[in-house]
């Protein structure tokens, strides 16, 4: 996997730091049994590193900006104008009426490999049978034409990608024995759309971290270890990368634990011991639209950032709080997000995802990439 490094003196990066003085035994802000009511706290138990793969693997994508249209782009269609898909009526894909635009032979119905270059809502659309494209259309009144560049979906493929294994490229057939073929990440703008947008205020997410004052060290600690390192299942982090709030699912992390110490002065009333830490946490990106799965590709973008905190621990063993060194980057929030059924308009969604971990027939025609 291609991976980049954030370093935490950058400028680029504006994270929260341990100077604005956070209590060291955690609030109720910071409580992380508010996303795992069950944690094994003993330092010695815990995991040092911890690596998703497989189905709990979040996947990268494209970000699908309000400004090009959303998930409403023709994103398999290079030059591609920005908030202008393309949507035929039923005679028009039938019987065929289409001038030598896009390469339809004038008379002709549009060939496969053209229909896969249609938006994802209008093949959504086009799967149900709605050729008035009611989904397209929502999608376009509530992308915000001037929005900065990098407005989308981000917080909904984030939460899809934690939620469901990385959809494979397939052909479904429509009512009108159409076929419609369904890249990779079609699937997952949908997805990205359902959870970011549609279904929104159905969304169950639980957070700790409260902007300023940002995660408890022995919290994110926590977390990390029994949720990525013991359940190997991800969660999101939110933090700053210059003028943007970045939320990305955490695919891995790997900690060196220093030696035991007496607490430093402000220590958690309980705590006996200190160490301190340095974990390296690795995240998936967003990265670009493709005809196929990115994941074990170029495609799929890993990012990392190394955290340096101190750990402190009460006469059992037990992680009862900490406090991030100086310097050192803090996420806002932690985060996780229920998985979701599609229902209404993304009801059909239910069948055209497939995980690219099972076997599927590949679009002949249509099986390409947006290089």
């Amino acid at each position: 996997m291609k991976r980049n490094t954030y370093k935490a003196a950058a400028v680029a990066v504006t994270c929260v730091l341990a100077s604005i003085g956070l209590s060291r035994d955690w609030n109720k802000s910071s409580d992380p049994t508010t996303l795992e009511p069950t944690l094994s706290r003993r330092l010695e138990s815990l995991p040092n590193t911890g690596a998703l793969d497989g189905p709990n693997l979040p996947w990268s994508d494209g970000p699908y900006p309000d400004t090009l249209g959303g998930v409403a782009y023709e994103w398999n269609l290079p030059g591609a104008e920005p908030r202008a898909p393309l949507m035929p009526t039923r005679s028009e894909l039938i019987e065929g009426r289409f001038g030598p635009n896009r390469g339809a032979k004038s008379g002709a119905p549009l060939r496969t490999k053209e229909i896969a270059e249609l938006a994802a809502t209008v093949k959504l659309d086009l799967y149900r049978g709605r050729y008035d494209y009611p989904l397209t259309h929502l999608v376009l009144r509530t992308a915000k034409q001037n929005a900065p560049e990098w407005s989308g979906v981000m917080l909904g493929w984030a939460s899809a990608s934690i939620n469901h294994a990385e959809p494979a490229a397939i052909n479904v057939m429509n009512s009108d024995q159409i076929v419609i073929p369904f890249g990779s990440s079609d699937v997952k703008a949908l997805m990205a759309y359902y959870y970011g947008v549609y279904a929104l205020q159905k969304r169950n997410t639980r957070a700790i971290g409260n902007g300023l004052e940002g995660v408890n060290a022995g919290a994110f600690h926590l977390l990390l270890a029994n949720t990525v390192g013991l359940q190997e299942q991800s969660f999101l982090a939110e933090f700053q990368i210059g003028p943007r709030t970045r939320t990305m699912p955490i695919a891995g992390y790997r900690s060196v634990i220093g030696p035991s110490r007496t607490p430093t002065k402000g220590a958690a009333k309980k705590a006996v011991t200190e160490h301190s830490i340095e974990t390296e946490v690795e995240f998936v990106d967003e990265g670009r639209s493709s005809w196929l799965p990115a994941i074990e590709t170029d495609r799929q973008k890993i990012v990392s950032l190394t955290y340096r905190y101190r750990l402190e621990l009460d006469r059992e063993g037990r992680i009862i709080g900490g406090e991030f060194e100086e310097g050192s980057p803090r996420p806002s929030q932690l985060m996780t997000v229920e998985p979701m059924k599609f229902e209404g308009e993304f009801q059909a969604l239910n069948d055209i995802f497939t995980p690219a971990a099972l076997e599927y027939v590949k679009p002949n025609e249509a099986e390409k990439e947006n290089d």
